[in-house]
Protein backbone atom coordinates (compact mmCIF):
# COMPACT_ATOMS: atom_id res chain seq x y z
CA UNK A 1 0.00 0.00 0.00
CA UNK A 2 3.26 1.81 0.32
CA UNK A 3 2.67 2.65 -3.84
CA UNK A 4 0.00 3.96 -6.21
CA UNK A 5 -0.45 2.70 -9.64
CA UNK A 6 -1.75 5.93 -11.42
CA UNK A 7 -2.76 3.98 -14.42
CA UNK A 8 -5.38 2.04 -12.08
CA UNK A 9 -8.51 3.42 -11.12
CA UNK A 10 -8.69 0.38 -8.97
CA UNK A 11 -5.68 1.35 -7.21
CA UNK A 12 -5.87 4.94 -6.83
CA UNK A 13 -9.47 4.05 -4.94
CA UNK A 14 -7.44 1.67 -3.09
CA UNK A 15 -5.35 4.88 -2.02
CA UNK A 16 -8.69 7.24 -0.74
CA UNK A 17 -10.45 4.05 0.96
CA UNK A 18 -7.14 2.63 2.55
CA UNK A 19 -7.83 5.67 4.74
CA UNK A 20 -11.19 6.16 4.63
CA UNK A 21 -14.18 4.77 2.85
CA UNK A 22 -16.02 6.43 5.09
CA UNK A 23 -17.43 9.78 6.42
CA UNK A 24 -17.49 9.26 8.54
CA UNK A 25 -4.40 13.18 29.36
CA UNK A 26 -2.90 17.05 29.55
CA UNK A 27 -1.69 18.95 32.57
CA UNK A 28 -4.46 20.45 34.61
CA UNK A 29 -4.49 23.22 37.36
CA UNK A 30 -7.09 24.07 39.45
CA UNK A 31 -7.55 27.74 39.99
CA UNK A 32 -10.36 30.04 41.89
CA UNK A 33 -9.64 33.40 40.36
CA UNK A 34 -8.19 34.15 36.67
CA UNK A 35 -8.18 34.46 33.44
CA UNK A 36 -6.27 34.75 30.47
CA UNK A 37 -6.09 36.83 27.01
CA UNK A 38 -6.17 37.83 22.96
CA UNK A 39 -7.19 37.48 19.25
CA UNK A 40 -9.58 36.45 17.28
CA UNK A 41 -12.11 39.65 17.86
CA UNK A 42 -13.38 39.37 13.91
CA UNK A 43 -15.23 36.26 15.93
CA UNK A 44 -19.04 37.68 17.06
CA UNK A 45 -20.61 34.99 19.34
CA UNK A 46 -23.83 34.12 17.89
CA UNK A 47 -25.53 33.92 21.52
CA UNK A 48 -28.87 32.31 20.14
CA UNK A 49 -26.61 29.42 19.00
CA UNK A 50 -24.53 28.85 21.95
CA UNK A 51 -25.38 25.76 23.28
CA UNK A 52 -25.62 24.49 20.42
CA UNK A 53 -22.10 25.49 18.76
CA UNK A 54 -19.76 25.40 22.20
CA UNK A 55 -19.50 25.35 25.24
CA UNK A 56 -20.69 28.39 27.77
CA UNK A 57 -17.97 28.34 29.86
CA UNK A 58 -14.53 27.59 28.62
CA UNK A 59 -12.36 28.94 25.90
CA UNK A 60 -9.31 27.96 24.29
CA UNK A 61 -5.89 29.84 23.84
CA UNK A 62 -3.08 30.28 22.37
CA UNK A 63 -0.06 32.26 23.66
CA UNK A 64 2.55 33.80 21.76
CA UNK A 65 5.83 32.16 20.73
CA UNK A 66 7.49 34.47 23.18
CA UNK A 67 5.38 33.58 25.78
CA UNK A 68 4.88 30.06 24.98
CA UNK A 69 8.78 29.68 24.90
CA UNK A 70 9.09 31.04 28.32
CA UNK A 71 6.57 28.59 29.43
CA UNK A 72 7.90 25.99 27.93
CA UNK A 73 11.39 26.70 30.12
CA UNK A 74 9.21 25.80 33.16
CA UNK A 75 7.97 22.56 34.75
CA UNK A 76 4.31 21.69 34.09
CA UNK A 77 3.47 23.21 37.36
CA UNK A 78 5.01 25.81 37.24
CA UNK A 79 4.23 26.79 33.90
CA UNK A 80 0.43 26.68 34.73
CA UNK A 81 0.97 28.43 37.90
CA UNK A 82 2.04 31.46 36.12
CA UNK A 83 -0.60 31.40 33.23
CA UNK A 84 -3.12 31.48 36.37
CA UNK A 85 -1.01 34.52 37.88
CA UNK A 86 -1.88 35.66 34.47
CA UNK A 87 -5.46 35.25 35.32
CA UNK A 88 -5.55 36.74 38.46
CA UNK A 89 -4.19 39.93 37.04
CA UNK A 90 -6.82 40.14 34.39
CA UNK A 91 -9.09 39.99 37.17
CA UNK A 92 -11.13 36.96 35.02
CA UNK A 93 -12.08 33.96 37.54
CA UNK A 94 -11.68 30.80 35.83
CA UNK A 95 -11.99 27.41 37.17
CA UNK A 96 -9.64 25.19 35.99
CA UNK A 97 -6.63 25.19 33.15
CA UNK A 98 -5.16 22.60 31.24
CA UNK A 99 -2.79 22.11 28.65
CA UNK A 100 -4.29 20.27 25.52
CA UNK A 101 -1.16 17.74 25.12
CA UNK A 102 2.10 17.73 26.54
CA UNK A 103 3.70 19.97 23.51
CA UNK A 104 1.17 21.63 22.60
CA UNK A 105 0.37 25.37 22.06
CA UNK A 106 -2.95 25.13 23.21
CA UNK A 107 -4.73 25.55 26.63
CA UNK A 108 -8.38 25.09 27.91
CA UNK A 109 -9.66 27.36 30.57
CA UNK A 110 -12.88 26.70 32.22
CA UNK A 111 -14.33 29.59 34.02
CA UNK A 112 -17.32 30.86 36.15
CA UNK A 113 -20.15 31.45 34.14
CA UNK A 114 -22.07 32.91 36.70
CA UNK A 115 -19.20 35.92 36.71
CA UNK A 116 -18.73 36.37 32.78
CA UNK A 117 -20.27 35.21 29.75
CA UNK A 118 -18.34 33.67 27.29
CA UNK A 119 -18.46 37.10 25.61
CA UNK A 120 -17.64 38.97 28.12
CA UNK A 121 -14.38 36.71 29.21
CA UNK A 122 -13.54 36.59 25.45
CA UNK A 123 -12.83 40.06 25.59
CA UNK A 124 -11.10 40.57 28.27
CA UNK A 125 -8.77 37.76 27.11
CA UNK A 126 -8.27 40.24 24.03
CA UNK A 127 -6.63 42.61 26.52
CA UNK A 128 -3.43 40.48 27.34
CA UNK A 129 -0.77 41.37 24.58
CA UNK A 130 0.73 37.44 25.17
CA UNK A 131 -2.32 35.77 23.93
CA UNK A 132 -2.17 35.11 20.06
CA UNK A 133 -6.25 33.44 19.86
CA UNK A 134 -9.16 33.05 22.02
CA UNK A 135 -11.89 31.08 20.77
CA UNK A 136 -14.75 28.99 21.96
CA UNK A 137 -14.67 25.55 22.70
CA UNK A 138 -16.82 24.48 19.29
CA UNK A 139 -18.75 21.58 18.81
CA UNK A 140 -17.27 18.30 15.86
CA UNK A 141 -20.72 16.91 15.47
CA UNK A 142 -19.97 13.17 14.30
CA UNK A 143 -21.86 12.01 11.11
CA UNK A 144 -23.99 8.62 11.31
CA UNK A 145 -26.84 7.69 13.14
CA UNK A 146 -26.52 4.50 15.23
CA UNK A 147 -29.71 2.41 14.60
CA UNK A 148 -31.07 -0.44 16.90
CA UNK A 149 -31.33 -3.20 14.29
CA UNK A 150 -28.53 -5.06 11.83
CA UNK A 151 -28.81 -6.64 8.48
CA UNK A 152 -26.95 -9.12 6.58
CA UNK A 153 -23.57 -9.54 5.33
CA UNK A 154 -23.06 -6.73 2.48
CA UNK A 155 -20.21 -4.73 0.85
CA UNK A 156 -21.53 -3.56 -1.81
CA UNK A 157 -19.02 -0.36 -1.58
CA UNK A 158 -16.02 -3.04 -2.10
CA UNK A 159 -17.42 -4.06 -5.12
CA UNK A 160 -18.72 -1.07 -6.21
CA UNK A 161 -15.00 0.77 -6.16
CA UNK A 162 -13.39 -1.90 -7.67
CA UNK A 163 -11.23 -3.43 -4.55
CA UNK A 164 -11.30 -6.86 -5.65
CA UNK A 165 -8.89 -5.51 -8.76
CA UNK A 166 -7.12 -3.53 -6.59
CA UNK A 167 -6.31 -6.92 -4.07
CA UNK A 168 -4.77 -8.41 -6.65
CA UNK A 169 -2.08 -5.07 -6.38
CA UNK A 170 -1.69 -5.00 -2.65
CA UNK A 171 -3.98 -5.91 0.08
CA UNK A 172 -2.51 -3.11 2.72
CA UNK A 173 0.69 -2.85 5.18
CA UNK A 174 1.09 -3.85 8.31
CA UNK A 175 4.15 -0.88 8.26
CA UNK A 176 1.42 1.57 7.58
CA UNK A 177 -0.27 3.84 10.42
CA UNK A 178 -3.81 5.56 9.83
CA UNK A 179 -5.74 7.37 13.39
CA UNK A 180 -9.04 7.63 13.67
CA UNK A 181 -10.33 10.96 15.52
CA UNK A 182 -13.28 9.72 16.66
CA UNK A 183 -15.48 7.81 19.59
CA UNK A 184 -12.63 5.51 20.01
CA UNK A 185 -12.12 1.84 18.33
CA UNK A 186 -12.96 -1.22 20.43
CA UNK A 187 -9.05 -2.56 19.76
CA UNK A 188 -10.54 -5.99 21.72
CA UNK A 189 -12.78 -6.87 18.86
CA UNK A 190 -11.97 -10.29 16.72
CA UNK A 191 -11.98 -8.51 13.14
CA UNK A 192 -9.67 -5.22 14.15
CA UNK A 193 -7.39 -6.55 17.61
CA UNK A 194 -4.79 -7.58 14.63
CA UNK A 195 -4.64 -4.65 12.82
CA UNK A 196 -4.43 -1.93 15.84
CA UNK A 197 -1.13 -0.17 16.55
CA UNK A 198 0.25 -0.43 20.37
CA UNK A 199 2.82 1.96 21.46
CA UNK A 200 5.93 -0.04 21.81
CA UNK A 201 7.51 2.31 24.01
CA UNK A 202 4.46 1.85 26.65
CA UNK A 203 3.82 -1.14 29.37
CA UNK A 204 0.41 -1.31 29.09
CA UNK A 205 -1.54 -0.95 32.88
CA UNK A 206 1.09 -0.54 34.78
CA UNK A 207 0.01 3.01 35.88
CA UNK A 208 3.49 4.67 34.70
CA UNK A 209 4.07 6.72 31.94
CA UNK A 210 6.86 4.09 30.21
CA UNK A 211 7.97 6.36 27.54
CA UNK A 212 7.85 9.81 29.00
CA UNK A 213 5.34 11.49 26.29
CA UNK A 214 3.10 12.98 28.80
CA UNK A 215 0.50 10.01 29.04
CA UNK A 216 0.43 7.26 31.16
CA UNK A 217 -0.61 3.74 29.57
CA UNK A 218 -1.23 4.93 26.13
CA UNK A 219 -0.18 1.94 24.55
CA UNK A 220 -3.43 1.80 22.33
CA UNK A 221 -3.81 5.39 22.18
CA UNK A 222 -4.90 8.54 24.20
CA UNK A 223 -8.96 9.54 24.90
CA UNK A 224 -9.03 13.35 25.39
CA UNK A 225 -12.89 12.79 25.26
CA UNK A 226 -12.98 11.27 28.73
CA UNK A 227 -11.75 14.70 29.84
CA UNK A 228 -11.84 16.72 33.56
CA UNK A 229 -15.27 17.40 33.11
CA UNK A 230 -16.98 14.66 32.25
CA UNK A 231 -18.19 13.82 35.47
CA UNK A 232 -14.52 13.58 36.98
CA UNK A 233 -13.55 10.95 34.53
CA UNK A 234 -9.44 11.00 33.39
CA UNK A 235 -9.08 8.12 31.24
CA UNK A 236 -6.17 7.94 28.91
CA UNK A 237 -7.82 4.90 27.62
CA UNK A 238 -9.48 4.98 23.76
CA UNK A 239 -11.62 2.03 24.13
CA UNK A 240 -15.02 2.88 21.97
CA UNK A 241 -18.29 3.31 24.18
CA UNK A 242 -20.53 4.60 21.03
CA UNK A 243 -19.73 2.60 18.36
CA UNK A 244 -19.03 5.40 15.54
CA UNK A 245 -15.18 4.66 15.99
CA UNK A 246 -15.67 1.06 15.77
CA UNK A 247 -17.57 1.26 12.81
CA UNK A 248 -15.18 3.72 10.82
CA UNK A 249 -12.44 1.11 11.86
CA UNK A 250 -13.77 -1.19 10.18
CA UNK A 251 -14.45 0.16 7.32
CA UNK A 252 -10.43 0.78 6.64
CA UNK A 253 -8.82 -1.92 8.24
CA UNK A 254 -11.36 -4.79 9.90
CA UNK A 255 -8.57 -7.77 9.04
CA UNK A 256 -9.26 -9.44 5.59
CA UNK A 257 -9.16 -13.37 5.04
CA UNK A 258 -9.57 -14.69 8.55
CA UNK A 259 -13.05 -16.61 8.02
CA UNK A 260 -14.87 -14.65 10.29
CA UNK A 261 -16.82 -11.22 9.93
CA UNK A 262 -16.21 -8.32 7.38
CA UNK A 263 -13.21 -7.37 5.80
CA UNK A 264 -11.97 -3.66 5.52
CA UNK A 265 -10.48 -1.89 2.48
CA UNK A 266 -6.99 -2.67 4.08
CA UNK A 267 -6.30 -6.58 5.04
CA UNK A 268 -3.48 -5.35 6.59
CA UNK A 269 -2.62 -1.28 8.29
CA UNK A 270 -2.14 -0.52 11.88
CA UNK A 271 -5.21 1.86 13.14
CA UNK A 272 -4.28 4.38 15.75
CA UNK A 273 -7.44 5.57 17.67
CA UNK A 274 -8.04 9.04 19.29
CA UNK A 275 -11.18 9.30 21.08
CA UNK A 276 -12.23 12.61 21.20
CA UNK A 277 -16.14 12.48 21.94
CA UNK A 278 -17.58 12.66 25.20
CA UNK A 279 -18.95 9.16 26.45
CA UNK A 280 -21.90 10.72 28.22
CA UNK A 281 -23.10 13.52 25.36
CA UNK A 282 -21.14 11.53 22.22
CA UNK A 283 -19.97 14.83 21.34
CA UNK A 284 -16.54 15.85 20.20
CA UNK A 285 -15.33 19.35 21.28
CA UNK A 286 -12.44 21.30 19.60
CA UNK A 287 -10.21 21.12 22.82
CA UNK A 288 -10.60 17.28 22.13
CA UNK A 289 -9.23 17.14 18.67
CA UNK A 290 -6.74 19.89 18.73
CA UNK A 291 -4.94 17.35 22.13
CA UNK A 292 -5.47 14.19 18.92
CA UNK A 293 -4.14 16.43 16.76
CA UNK A 294 -0.61 16.93 18.68
CA UNK A 295 -0.44 13.75 20.05
CA UNK A 296 -0.46 12.41 16.78
CA UNK A 297 1.88 15.22 15.24
CA UNK A 298 4.66 14.02 18.05
CA UNK A 299 3.91 10.30 17.44
CA UNK A 300 4.92 11.01 13.75
CA UNK A 301 8.13 13.10 15.13
CA UNK A 302 8.82 9.79 17.11
CA UNK A 303 9.11 8.20 13.49
CA UNK A 304 5.41 6.27 13.80
CA UNK A 305 4.64 5.90 10.02
CA UNK A 306 1.73 7.80 10.31
CA UNK A 307 0.18 8.61 6.90
CA UNK A 308 -3.70 10.00 7.59
CA UNK A 309 -5.84 10.74 9.65
CA UNK A 310 -9.96 9.95 9.34
CA UNK A 311 -12.25 12.89 10.64
CA UNK A 312 -15.62 11.71 10.47
CA UNK A 313 -16.95 15.09 12.11
CA UNK A 314 -17.88 18.77 11.00
CA UNK A 315 -18.42 22.15 12.93
CA UNK A 316 -17.69 25.81 12.70
CA UNK A 317 -14.70 27.64 11.75
CA UNK A 318 -11.70 27.30 14.20
CA UNK A 319 -8.52 28.96 13.79
CA UNK A 320 -6.93 26.98 16.30
CA UNK A 321 -7.88 23.56 14.89
CA UNK A 322 -6.68 25.29 11.62
CA UNK A 323 -2.96 26.09 12.58
CA UNK A 324 -3.27 22.87 14.59
CA UNK A 325 -3.91 20.72 11.82
CA UNK A 326 -1.22 22.79 9.82
CA UNK A 327 1.18 22.21 12.65
CA UNK A 328 1.10 18.73 13.78
CA UNK A 329 -0.29 17.31 10.35
CA UNK A 330 0.68 18.96 6.91
CA UNK A 331 4.02 20.00 8.05
CA UNK A 332 4.71 16.22 8.83
CA UNK A 333 3.11 14.95 5.39
CA UNK A 334 0.19 13.61 6.90
CA UNK A 335 -3.09 13.61 5.34
CA UNK A 336 -6.64 14.69 6.94
CA UNK A 337 -9.79 12.88 5.23
CA UNK A 338 -13.06 14.63 6.37
CA UNK A 339 -16.44 14.35 5.93
CA UNK A 340 -18.35 16.58 3.59
CA UNK A 341 -21.29 16.63 6.15
CA UNK A 342 -24.45 15.55 5.86
CA UNK A 343 -26.85 18.33 6.27
CA UNK A 344 -27.72 17.70 2.29
CA UNK A 345 -26.05 21.64 2.38
CA UNK A 346 -23.75 23.61 -0.25
CA UNK A 347 -20.34 23.44 1.14
CA UNK A 348 -19.67 26.73 -0.48
CA UNK A 349 -22.64 28.94 1.41
CA UNK A 350 -23.02 26.52 4.68
CA UNK A 351 -19.07 26.38 5.42
CA UNK A 352 -18.36 22.89 7.22
CA UNK A 353 -14.90 22.28 9.07
CA UNK A 354 -12.47 20.89 8.76
CA UNK A 355 -13.48 20.55 5.36
CA UNK A 356 -13.46 23.70 3.79
CA UNK A 357 -9.98 25.03 5.63
CA UNK A 358 -8.28 25.64 2.35
CA UNK A 359 -4.99 23.60 3.16
CA UNK A 360 -3.74 21.05 0.48
CA UNK A 361 -3.20 18.11 3.18
CA UNK A 362 -7.29 18.18 3.25
CA UNK A 363 -9.33 15.85 1.04
CA UNK A 364 -12.90 16.11 1.64
CA UNK A 365 -15.36 13.38 0.80
CA UNK A 366 -19.19 13.48 -0.58
CA UNK A 367 -21.25 10.29 0.32
CA UNK A 368 -22.60 8.05 -2.97
CA UNK A 369 -25.55 5.11 -2.93
CA UNK A 370 -25.75 2.05 -4.31
CA UNK A 371 -26.45 3.57 -7.91
CA UNK A 372 -23.40 6.03 -8.07
CA UNK A 373 -25.69 9.02 -6.78
CA UNK A 374 -24.73 11.69 -4.68
CA UNK A 375 -26.60 10.19 -1.17
CA UNK A 376 -29.42 13.10 -0.59
CA UNK A 377 -28.25 13.49 3.00
CA UNK A 378 -24.57 14.22 1.23
CA UNK A 379 -23.40 17.94 1.42
CA UNK A 380 -21.61 19.17 -1.94
CA UNK A 381 -20.00 22.24 -3.61
CA UNK A 382 -16.45 22.92 -4.85
CA UNK A 383 -14.66 22.09 -1.40
CA UNK A 384 -15.76 18.50 -1.48
CA UNK A 385 -13.24 16.76 -3.60
CA UNK A 386 -14.38 13.10 -3.66
CA UNK A 387 -17.21 11.31 -3.59
CA UNK A 388 -17.71 7.53 -2.23
CA UNK A 389 -20.03 4.80 -1.12
CA UNK A 390 -21.32 6.19 2.20
CA UNK A 391 -25.20 5.16 2.44
CA UNK A 392 -26.28 1.54 4.04
CA UNK A 393 -22.27 0.67 5.08
CA UNK A 394 -21.71 -2.50 7.18
CA UNK A 395 -19.07 -2.80 9.25
CA UNK A 396 -17.40 -3.93 12.82
CA UNK A 397 -19.21 -2.52 15.93
CA UNK A 398 -18.75 -3.01 19.63
CA UNK A 399 -21.44 -4.73 21.29
CA UNK A 400 -20.61 -7.90 23.11
CA UNK A 401 -17.35 -9.85 24.41
CA UNK A 402 -17.38 -12.32 21.46
CA UNK A 403 -17.68 -9.64 18.60
CA UNK A 404 -18.53 -12.08 16.18
CA UNK A 405 -21.27 -14.59 16.45
CA UNK A 406 -21.89 -16.96 13.40
CA UNK A 407 -25.96 -17.05 14.15
CA UNK A 408 -26.78 -13.63 14.41
CA UNK A 409 -23.51 -11.65 13.54
CA UNK A 410 -24.23 -9.50 15.61
CA UNK A 411 -21.41 -6.92 15.24
CA UNK A 412 -21.67 -5.84 11.51
CA UNK A 413 -23.30 -2.58 11.61
CA UNK A 414 -25.12 -1.00 9.17
CA UNK A 415 -24.65 2.70 8.68
CA UNK A 416 -24.87 6.13 6.91
CA UNK A 417 -22.15 8.37 6.13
Amino acid sequence: MGRIFPRLISSILLLIFVIFYSQLKAEELIIYEGETSKKFSNIKLNKSKLQNEFKEDEIIVKFRPSYQKTLNSLSKGEGLERISMKLRNLNLKAKKLRRLGPNSDFYLIKFDKNAHTLEDFKIKLLAASEIEIAEPNYIRKLHSTIPDDFYYYDLWGLTKIGAPDAWDITKGSDSIVVAVIDSGVDYTHSDLAQNMWTNSGEIPDNGVDDDGNGYIDDFYGISPGYGPYTEGISIVDPMDTIGHGTHVAGIIGAKGNNNRGTVGLNWNVKILPCNAADPITNILWTSNTLECYSYIGNLKNRGVNIKAVNASYTGPYSYAEELSIQSNLRSKGILLIAAAGNEAQNNNLYQKYPCNYNLDNIICVASTDRNDNLSVFSNYGSSVHVAAPGQQIYSTYPITADNFSSVSWNTIFFDNF
